[in-house]
Parts: structure tokens; sequence; C-alpha cells
């Protein structure tokens, strides 16, 4: 499992992680700092959710890619344990290029459908046990090395409910089991949209028809390096990265998430920024209450923001942002 440890960023621990701390909390303040509003339309989603497209001052890389892509080709292996657990599977990098395996990524085959619970970058040439949570409560086939076959992305709703509740956790060094948490928001996706799940699925919950919004979001939002999610009770979340190959296929996810949960988007015209969407991201800058993990072979920052209301958290691989994310800190929000 993964090794978790905390430290504050005036008093790094020695020989417990390959990279500093203080230089990973560096990289995620610059990060946080510089990100500013992409000049392309926002798209609005039906169900009143807004997103506007960000962009960073930090260099872009691409030497890290998304899991999806390594797992299509076959460089990369998810199976069971040998001695298979609910709570944890084992991953396979035969690949030249680390790995990235973000929060909410649902894992299909195996013994039962898992998610992603904690970020986690694996390393060229390496083998990990990653930590899941069971998304198919009502299958479970215990056979070793079972494999995973395919990739889908949660629902926003299920994925911020889960990236709240584990930065709380980490925020108060606690370790729990959540579980029940995960199977409690499963179920009541699958009750509110009359999904009848012999084995209560997620992945029977995440289709969308066919739409050309993809398209729309590549060619109205190029050189964009995240967004921002709100809507008029407030932002519901904030994603940025730094390595462009898990930018392109992670930014199209992301909206296909909130998609699920708000509807299909539509572009809107370029227009002036609602006041609050500036005073948002200038909250979002004040961030606070520092403190890092090593999660597989990267750091995991976390802070908080928008004055207590918002958790965030940054994988960082050396001195590179890979992924900058906040959401909410009540997991209902």
């Amino acid at each position: 499992m993964h090794s978790y440890w905390t430290v504050k960023a005036h008093k790094p621990r020695r020989g417990v992680s390959m990279y500093e701390p203080d230089v990973a909390i560096r990289t995620a303040r610059i990060a946080l700092q510089g990100l500013r509003f992409h000049p392309g339309p926002a798209f609005g989603f039906p169900m009143g959710a807004r997103a506007h497209a960000l962009i960073t001052d930090l260099p872009a890389f691409d030497h890290v890619e998304p899991v999806a892509a390594s797992l299509a080709r076959g460089d990369t292996e998810i199976t069971e344990l040998e001695n298979p657990k609910v709570h944890s599977l084992r991953i396979v990098n035969r690949g030249r290029q680390p790995v990235y395996l973000p929060v909410g990524t649902t894992l299909k085959g195996g013994g039962q459908n898992r998610m992603i619970s904690v970020p986690i970058i694996v390393e060229a040439g390496s083998t990990r046990e990653i930590d899941v949570n069971c998304v198919e409560r009502g299958r479970w086939t215990a056979e070793r090395h079972a494999r995973f076959v395919g990739l889908s992305t949660s629902p926003s709703s299920i994925k911020r409910a889960k990236l709240a509740r584990e930065h709380r956790n980490r925020s108060t060094n606690r370790r729990s089991n959540d579980q029940i948490n995960v199977w409690r928001d499963v179920s009541e996706r699958l009750d509110t949209l009359g999904i009848r799940s012999p084995t209560e699925d997620l992945t029977e919950s995440v289709e969308l028809p066919s739409h050309p919004w993809q398209r729309q979001v590549r060619e109205a939002w190029m050189g964009a390096s995240g967004c921002l999610v709100a809507r008029r009770r407030g932002v519901l979340g904030l994603d940025a990265w730094g390595a462009t190959t898990v930018r392109d296929a992670e930014l199209e996810q992301t909206l296909f998430a909130y998609a699920l949960d708000f509807g299909l988007p539509k572009a809107r015209p370029v227009e002036p920024r609602l006041p609050a969407f500036d005073r948002a991201l200038d909250r979002l800058r004040e961030a606070d209450r520092w403190s890092v993990r090593q999660s597989g072979d990267a750091a995991l920052v976390d802070f908080r923001c928008g004055r207590g209301r918002l958790g965030g958290s940054a994988v960082v691989y050396g001195e590179r942002l890979i992924h900058l994310s906040i959401v909410p800190a009540r997991s209902d929000a």
C-alpha cells in the first residue's frame, strides 16, 4: 500500500520521499497563483453549472501519460492481487513513461469494478499496489490476477465527494474505510436515474448520447490548462494540469463527468465573465494549511482555500505539476 506521511512546509523530514516537501509545496503554490482565465467561451450546463477554461504560467511537459493510453497499448496491466482484496489492486507499468491515475477513474473487469481513490503516479518499469474502492457492490469473483480491461470516468458528484472525504481524512491524519460512503453514493445515483442494476454497478450510469460538444471544447479551449466549474451557490470544482498528455485526456473527461450530473454542455458566445467568477478565483489563491504526503512515485500536496470552504490537492512529480484539483470541503456541496 502507499506510505502516507505529513510534514509542515518549513520542516521537511529526510529520507522519506524522493522529493523534497518544500519543492512540492512551492510547485503547487506557483501553479495556484499563476492560474488565470482563458479567453475562450464558457460552456453552460442545462442544470445551472457553468465552466470556464483556465491557463497557467507553468511550463508544459509531456513525459507523464494518462493510464488510459498506456492500458490501450498494453504497456500497463491492472489486475487483482495474488490474494484479492476489495481495496487494493496491482498495476504493472512496462512502458517507457510514468503513468498517472487520477481519483474517480473507474476500472472495469477484475473481481468487480473499482474506482481509484488516491491519485498516484507509477514510474516506468515498476509494479505497485494501488488504493481503490468498489463501485459494483453485487459482484465479487475473487480470482487472483483477474485483469481489468477498460476505463471510464465517475460522475462529478461522486468524484468530488470522494476527493472531499479523502482530503478531510488526510488533513486530520485519519485513515478511515470510505467504502460505505462510496456504496451509498453509487446507490443514490442509480436510484435517482431509475437504473435497476443487478450488481449495483456505477458504470451503468455513465453513458451519454452522442454529441459534438467534445469537438467544440477542443476548438474553443485551444491551449487551456484546466477549467473552473461553478454555479450560483459557489465553486463546484477546479482542475488544472501541467502534463500536456494528461491534460489533453483529462480535460474532456472532467467536463464529461460534470455533464453526467448537469446535462450536456453548450458553448456560449464570448461574453464578460460574471464578477463572481473573478472573485472566486481570487479566493482560491488564498491558500493555507499546506501538507505533503508520498503517493506512489509522486508527492501529494494538500491545502485549504476559499476561506476554509474548499479543499485542494496537487500531484507533483519532481518539480513538475501533474494535476491540481479543488473541491468544496463538504462532500455534499
